[in-house]
C-alpha cells in the first residue's frame, strides 16, 4: 500500500484437516493496545478499502491456483 497510512497487508493461508482457511485483513494496524501484541505497537494507521480486502482473496487465489479456499476469515488484529 502506498500514501499516508502506507503499510503491508498480510493475509495468510492455512491448510489442515480437508479444508483451507484464508486469514485476511481489514485494517493496518490495531486501536486495541494489547501489551502482548507487536501490531498494537503500530497503532491504528487506517481501515483497508473495500478494494484491498477483496485483493487479499484475488491475489491469493492467483499464488495458489490449486489451493481452493474453503472458509475466509479476518485476522485478530482489532477486526
Amino acid at each position: 500500500c502506498g500514501g499516508e497510512g502506507a503499510g503491508v497487508v498480510e493475509s495468510v493461508v492455512i491448510p489442515a484437516n480437508g479444508r483451507v482457511t484464508l486469514c485476511i485483513s481489514s485494517q493496518l494496524g490495531c486501536a486495541l493496545n494489547c501489551q502482548f501484541c507487536f501490531t498494537a505497537r503500530m497503532g491504528l494507521r487506517r481501515h483497508l478499502s473495500l478494494a484491498e480486502i477483496v485483493d487479499q482473496v484475488v491475489i491469493s487465489r492467483r499464488r495458489y491456483p490449486e489451493t481452493p479456499i474453503s472458509n475466509i476469515v479476518f485476522m485478530g488484529m482489532g477486526e
